[in-house]
């Protein structure tokens, strides 16, 4: 019997757009989805934003529920990599190919967050 989803990943890319020259204000786009994932898938990612994100181009911030890391990337690719790398089909979600982006990737301990 495989293990039931209980957690819950947020993936957020942001495109950098253009300056609003009235305002000032960057008008960026932003892209989310969200995927059920197991405690293990959890915690396999967690562990490898943890150990190969550039800390030069990421934060990562955590409370006793949440975990979020952004990061600067040179391409989306990255990202179905990475869901790859810990057992999360992906293959029906469309994954935008854009380069030069924020991603950011949240975990929460709710499966329909």
């Amino acid at each position: 019997m495989s293990e039931q989803p209980t957690m819950n990943l947020t993936i957020d890319i942001t495109v950098p757009d253009d300056i609003d020259p009235a305002t000032g204000w960057a008008t960026d786009r932003r892209l989310t989805t969200r995927l059920p994932m197991t405690l293990d898938q959890a915690r396999r990612l967690r562990d490898l934003l943890d150990r190969e994100l550039d800390p030069a181009n990421s934060v990562r911030l955590a409370n006793p529920t949440t975990v979020i890391w952004q990061t600067r990337s040179e391409t989306t690719r990255t990202i179905g990599e990475t869901l790859d790398r810990i057992g999360i089909d992906h293959d029906g979600l469309r994954i935008p190919d854009l380069n030069l982006v924020i991603v950011s990737w949240t975990i929460y301990p709710w499966p329909n967050w």
